[in-house]
């Protein structure tokens, strides 16, 4: 991004001219080059938008009973962003949602939204590094239904603070396998995520990470 001045022979320009884009930023003329959004094609996320794409459709084949399952559910389970906010998501999103969850570890798709609550996060989760490898240990989740879901974010700098947006997706694990040994990694620095993952719902507690050295 350049700071210009007089832009476009004006006082002021907004908006795109061939590829380049001129906006104002905390009082300051600047103009950038324009770029395409980008695309990630990795397996996995191909797998999941053609799932989504799949279940969107499936919406239209449930009966009224079935969908006004999940628009009551949607009403009553608000979620909780990372910022203290709340948003009321629509019952497509829980279905489409759920689904994918249960379609990505091979779980049978189901047609009316849960009835019982989601799962509570594991506890004791602990990250232990080593050479190439990370060993992650946590408490056995009480579900009988319950597996866990391991994503990792790294390596990165020791002072960055990890993110879930930046990780990606590892392995499931039952809940009585711990300790999850994770090896062939580069050195540097990670943060794991765990969350319990009930593979008869697809719903799924809030994250716990840890944060662990790989040399």
């Amino acid at each position: 991004m350049a700071v210009v001045t007089a832009p476009l022979t004006s006082s002021q320009a907004r908006g795109r001219v061939g590829g380049m884009v001129w906006n104002t930023w905390r009082g300051l003329a600047t103009v950038k080059h324009k770029s395409a959004p980008a695309q990630p094609r990795s397996e996995r996320q191909l797998l999941v938008r053609s799932i989504a794409i799949r279940l969107a459709r499936t919406w239209q084949s449930l009966t009224e009973g079935q969908r006004t399952s999940w628009r009551t559910y949607a009403t009553l389970h608000p979620i909780t962003y990372w910022s203290g906010g709340t948003k009321r998501l629509t019952g497509l999103n829980w279905f489409v949602g759920c689904n994918t969850a249960l379609l990505l570890a091979a779980q049978d798709q189901i047609n009316s939204a849960p009835t019982d609550p989601a799962p509570d996060p594991p506890t004791g989760v602990a990250a232990t590094g080593g050479i190439g490898q990370l060993s992650i240990a946590w408490t056995d989740p009480s579900g009988e239904t319950d597996f866990l879901q391991l994503w990792l974010h790294g390596p990165h700098s020791p002072g960055v603070l990890g993110k879930i947006q930046r990780a990606t997706f590892n392995s499931y694990a039952a809940g009585a396998d711990s300790p999850q040994v994770i090896t062939g990694l580069m050195a540097g620095t990670y943060t794991v995520y765990v969350r319990t993952f009930d593979h008869a719902t697809g719903l799924t507690s809030p994250w716990v990470s840890d944060t662990a050295d790989v040399t």
